[in-house]
């Protein structure tokens, strides 16, 4: 059900990208959202990483570095088709500005990264630094995102909290969760129980921020009810929506199936975790989508 659902939002959203645009601007289009979608997915996955490496685990799981080396130079790539994007349109900041806002926190992060990637595996400092500069890369991109619209204003700066708890909040739900199930064992066992249910306590947490965050961000973003089904932006959020409830479901499912098999097998953690990451995949193609749609307000 929940994969139905996302392959329909996937149709849906390149359909709702293309439609009423000229060839040469839907492809640019298309390419911004590619560019934005693999910029989000690997800061997420950072912060995720970042989370489990010193939350959840008492020390980072070597299985950890290969996925902060794929989310590093996810967003990497990512951050570079976006700035890409920007050159024939320059915003009225400066391509150089927005540049440099955004990519420092990433060689930052890549420092630590390459130096955990010397000593042959993830240290606390090294995956911690990792986790905040890619915190920082979101709140610098949910900061500027609005300045490459031409003649934008810059979005005070509640709004811009909002935005960046919203994204945090999807890093340390949906990103913690990729990184857990890389970082635990084959087997499960009392001590990758202790493991999932202290993930499953946080990733509540963080699906009351993300729930929360969205909400007011609608809000604010919408206007009136009636552009939820009358507008590209509002089309939009209503599938973003529906397939977080799905998510939130998924998320239940852990609790009544994962959760209680955890000491004798991960393999329903691993079946249901693997279908939420595949949505979650989708719910982000969405939101580097919205950044490229005005909202009707």
């Amino acid at each position: 059900m929940a994969g139905g659902l996302a392959v329909l939002s996937v149709l849906a959203v390149l359909g709702l990208l293309g439609a009423r645009a000229a060839p040469d601007s839907a492809w640019i289009g298309l390419a911004a959202v590619g560019g934005r979608w693999l910029l989000l997915v690997g800061l997420c996955l950072l912060v995720g990483a970042a989370f489990v490496g010193t939350v959840i685990f008492e020390s980072p799981p070597g299985r950890l570095l290969p996925l902060v080396v794929v989310a590093w130079v996810a967003a990497a790539v990512g951050l570079a088709a976006v700035l890409a994007g920007l050159i024939p349109s320059p915003p009225t900041v400066g391509l150089w500005r927005l540049a440099l806002v955004r990519g420092v926190p990433l060689v930052v992060g890549g420092f630590a990264m390459a130096a955990d990637l010397r000593a042959g595996r993830p240290s606390v400092r090294g995956v911690a630094t990792v986790g905040i500069a890619a915190a920082a890369a979101m709140l610098a991109d949910v900061g500027t995102s609005h300045l490459t619209e031409l003649g934008a204003a810059h979005p005070p700066h509640v709004e811009v909290l909002v935005h960046w708890l919203h994204v945090v909040g999807v890093g340390t739900w949906l990103g913690g969760l990729a990184a857990l199930l890389v970082s635990l064992p084959g087997e499960g066992g009392e001590g990758a129980a202790r493991s999932v249910r202290r993930f499953s306590f946080s990733a509540g947490i963080g699906v009351g921020v993300v729930a929360a965050t969205g909400l007011v961000r609608a809000v604010q973003e919408l206007g009136s009810i009636n552009n939820l089904f009358t507008t590209q932006f509002g089309l939009m959020l209503v599938m973003k929506t529906v397939l977080l409830i799905a998510l939130v479901g998924l998320g239940a499912a852990h609790r009544l199936i994962s959760l209680p098999a955890a000491p004798r097998s991960l393999w329903p953690l691993r079946r249901i975790g693997g279908v939420e990451l595949a949505v979650a995949a989708v719910v982000l193609l969405l939101a580097a989508a919205l950044v490229n749609v005005p909202p009707p307000s």
